[in-house]
């Protein structure tokens, strides 16, 4: 072209970074400048948005200093980004000077500085700007309350905060509580608005399903879903796909494959959610099946799990480049069908670096099977990966105290004790007239626990006349020491009474 403008400059360099090509969009700002074309604040913010992503402190100043040579750092959008920039590089002090000299109705100025402080950890300054904003009358939008929340220590006090919460934020709170696993919360907030006579919209029913599903309170369930139908929300799709996905970790099946067959639109996330649930709950014909409809309606898809038979055929059929997750479910299937050998040959052959994901895999799979080798290789790579998970250290000791060798036990403890990894107890829970009872293995803090373990053992007497046949070496693994009537015990407290 025989003229360019800075404009076209821009986009030609928005381009290059979007498509990731960072290197090109230096090339061509280089070429810019010396063809004699001065930046505006689109091309520094741009940049500058870059070295905040990089973490790119160097890079990041000399924008600023061309900024002020230009006359740009007073620009809104120049100075929102420098903010971000110093603020991601640990260069708090500066983002504070910058937010000092900007005016306080900017939104987005006011949300740069809450995600700076959050980022680097003074939480209560951060809740401190989330109060002045409100005091010189910004509202919080989406983006503010994310930040807050990303941290779910603060939630709590983003609700103080707050005052009156309405059911935005409390939809955002819910959210926030499901993705820090903390379902219970969720729950709790989602009965107060009720509580507060607000009305739940489509994303406040949306975030509080997944509680009810990953804590399998199915009546809860039944009652949002009759909740939906009554404010005619069941045409939304990420509704729908959230009471399927609710239903099916219920082991209610049935139910998701009606609400799965009467959904009008159907995207990629929510087949892969159907098809991953008959996977799950011990249906693979079903799970194949809908794979095949998916494939003959022209869905596009890249996260599914395919299983012996389509794994091959992902790239040379379908096209689709294998990711990490899809070499897990490989690794998985063939451990679970106890070909560990084909297992660990398949992980030798991988193209990039196995993950936690695909070791766990396998390390469960040699506590199964019983093969004390494989898991040493799999903890060995498990406890470099993700040296803090108490889980593989439990797992890997209980794996050689089933094989009587007591002095690795002792080894794996130690290091685990080296490493400062404390083991969290693992607890369940059960819902009873709208309350949940949570409980760890052996409990016994509930007032009728007699009563419950007396019941219990009943039940497996039957089970045992029934032809069933324990497994404590699954659970408790047993020192040679200890006596048979210990290890019936254990077994039956390895089933946690349900209060």
């Amino acid at each position: 072209m025989a003229e360019r403008d800075c404009v076209l400059w821009n986009v030609m360099m928005n381009g290059c970074i979007k498509s990731g090509d960072v290197t090109g969009a230096v090339g061509l700002f280089q070429h810019m400048r010396a063809s004699g074309y001065k930046p505006n604040f689109a091309t520094l913010a741009c940049f500058l948005s870059v070295c905040a992503t990089e973490a790119d402190l160097l890079s990041g100043v000399q924008l600023h200093s061309l900024a002020v040579k230009c006359g740009l750092e007073p620009e809104v959008a120049v100075i929102n980004t420098l903010l971000s920039m110093y603020a991601k590089c640990g260069c708090l002090d500066d983002s504070w000077r910058l937010f000092d000299l900007m005016p306080r109705d900017d939104l987005v100025t006011w949300n740069g500085m809450i995600s700076g402080c959050i980022q680097n950890g003074l939480l209560d300054d951060a809740l401190g700007l989330f109060c002045d904003m409100q005091k010189s009358g910004v509202q919080p939008d989406s983006v503010t309350l994310a930040s807050l929340l990303g941290d779910v220590r603060m939630a709590q006090n983003v609700y103080d905060a707050a005052g009156a919460i309405d059911v935005v934020i409390g939809s955002t709170m819910i959210s926030g509580y499901v993705l820090n696993g903390m379902s219970e919360e969720a729950m709790q907030m989602f009965r107060y608005l009720l509580e507060q006579r607000m009305k739940p919209n489509a994303v406040t029913v949306a975030s509080v399903l997944p509680a009810c599903a990953s804590m399998a309170t199915m009546k809860l369930g039944q009652e949002i879903h009759g909740y939906v139908l009554r404010n005619a929300y069941e045409g939304k799709c990420y509704v729908e796909s959230a009471l399927m996905d609710m239903y099916a970790k219920c082991g209610r099946l049935n139910l998701s494959r009606y609400i799965f067959s009467k959904m009008s639109v159907k995207d990629e996330v929510t087949w892969n959610s159907m098809i991953s649930s008959f996977s799950q709950n011990g249906e693979p014909e079903e799970a194949l099946d809908l794979f095949r409809q998916m494939s003959i309606e022209g869905i596009k898809y890249n996260n599914v799990e395919e299983g012996f038979r389509l794994f091959r055929c992902m790239t040379n059929e379908y096209q689709i480049e294998p990711r990490m997750e899809h070499f897990a479910c490989m690794v998985d299937l063939y451990s679970r069908s106890g070909k560990l050998d084909k297992a660990i040959q398949f992980i030798a052959d991988m193209p990039f670096k196995p993950d936690a994901g695909i070791w766990g895999a396998l390390l469960h799979a040699c506590r199964v099977h019983r093969n004390v080798e494989l898991a040493d290789i799999a903890s060995q790579e498990l406890f470099k990966l993700d040296p803090s998970n108490s889980g593989y250290y439990v797992l890997m000791s209980n794996i050689n105290a089933v094989a009587g060798r007591w002095d690795s036990v002792s080894k794996v403890r130690r290091l685990m004790k080296d490493n400062k990894v404390q083991k969290i107890p693992g607890y369940s829970w059960v819902d009873v007239n709208n309350s949940s009872h949570l409980f760890v293995a052996a409990d016994k803090s509930h007032p009728d626990s007699e009563d419950i373990y007396m019941s219990l053992k009943s039940l497996i007497q039957e089970l045992r006349e029934e032809g069933y046949v324990p497994r404590p070496d699954l659970c408790h693994p047993m020192h040679p020491d200890n006596s048979a009537q210990v290890q019936f015990n254990q077994t039956i407290q390895s089933y946690a009474p349900s209060h």
